[in-house]
């Protein structure tokens, strides 16, 4: 199967504000943390979902080895589209039925259909 991958990027200004001003004077990078810190509802990964890019796309059999591989290969198995980090917590897996899965500090919670 293949796997697509949807991962929060900072931009250069954005970067550059997060330095000046701190984490939370930019929108994208609260929303980033607040996925990271906490539980959080599917509405609340659906109502921001305009801040992910799909970066890659990966061929796997599972969640369980879509994050295998974006943490240690192999690469062969991994199309990037864009720069991209290990997967971690705060990033979304969608499968070829269009079920999107955000990443938790244990397992994946299931967000329903991609809109």
């Amino acid at each position: 199967m293949i796997f697509k991958i949807f991962q929060i990027r900072l931009n250069k200004e954005e970067y550059d504000q997060v330095n000046l001003t701190g984490h939370y004077s930019v929108p994208k990078q609260k929303f980033k943390l607040d996925l990271e810190s906490r539980k959080v509802s599917s509405n609340f990964v659906k109502n921001g979902f305009n801040y992910f890019n799909h970066v890659a796309s990966i061929t796997a059999t599972d969640l369980n080895e879509v994050f295998e591989i974006g943490n240690i290969g192999p690469d062969n198995k991994i199309l990037k589209l864009d720069k991209m980090h290990s997967i971690s917590v705060g990033d979304v897996i969608e499968n070829e039925s269009g079920f999107r899965f955000l990443v938790q500090s244990f397992g994946f919670k299931n967000l329903g259909l991609a809109q």
